[in-house]
């Protein structure tokens, strides 16, 4: 079988749409995609086009490799591995901080730690005087 064919029946079940309600979608009958998902009929042009711009995923893709679970969603796998770089408040830094909070520059000549994408709501962290770091999603940590 082609990998459209697997592609569109992959699609489909993720997306927990019958044939008729995936048929519908782009303007077919359902018999008309079961031969597709059967591989007894070829799609025409402009409903591949139809079906990567509503799913927003490439043609290319649905026409040349087995899809992935991640790309049916959306879901990109390397933002796992990616950084994410948040201001930190030494002990040392704090009362400066205090009065020049909401001063871009100062902000940015803060040293950097460095958190996975889990932690993309963090905004700052602070060490408090136990030399610990706490995290916080807002600057306004004192409240």
């Amino acid at each position: 079988l082609s990998f459209f064919v697997k592609n569109i029946k992959k699609i489909r079940i993720a997306k927990k749409l019958s044939q008729t309600a995936f048929a519908k979608l782009f303007g077919l009958k359902r018999t008309t995609l079961g031969a597709y998902e059967e591989g007894r009929a070829e799609a025409k042009n402009d409903t591949l086009i139809k079906i990567s711009d509503y799913f927003k995923i490439s043609i290319d893709i649905l026409l040349k490799e087995e899809i992935t679970v991640n790309q049916i969603f959306g879901f990109d796998s390397n933002l796992l591995f990616k950084n994410k770089e948040i201001p930190l408040i030494t002990t040392f830094d704090l009362e400066a901080f205090k009065l020049k909070k909401d001063d871009v520059n100062f902000i940015k000549s803060l040293k950097k730690i460095s958190l996975p994408q889990e932690y993309r709501h963090i905004k700052i962290a602070v060490e408090n005087p136990k030399n610990r770091i706490v995290l916080y999603d807002s600057y306004d940590f004192e409240k």
